[in-house]
């Protein structure tokens, strides 16, 4: 016994619409960045925030050194 018309248009529609999206975006997206000529942008330039930028930390080095500037 075949099933209805609409549980077939059920069916593409739950797994072949989203399915359809992915290709239309990556060609979308083609299209944008080679027509309007979107230029890359350089990120060496900009400089990279971080909260390691905020804090100091002391060397490994200098903390050998205190340690022995205070035993003495």
């Amino acid at each position: 016994m075949p099933y209805p018309n609409w549980i077939y248009a059920i069916i593409f529609i739950l797994s072949g619409v989203p399915a359809l999206v992915i290709p239309a975006v990556a060609l979308y997206k083609l299209i944008r960045n080679r027509c309007c000529g979107k230029k890359e942008k350089d990120t060496r330039k900009q400089p990279f925030f971080s909260i390691s930028d905020k804090i100091q930390m002391a060397d490994e080095t200098d903390k050998i050194s205190h340690k022995s500037l205070n035993s003495h």
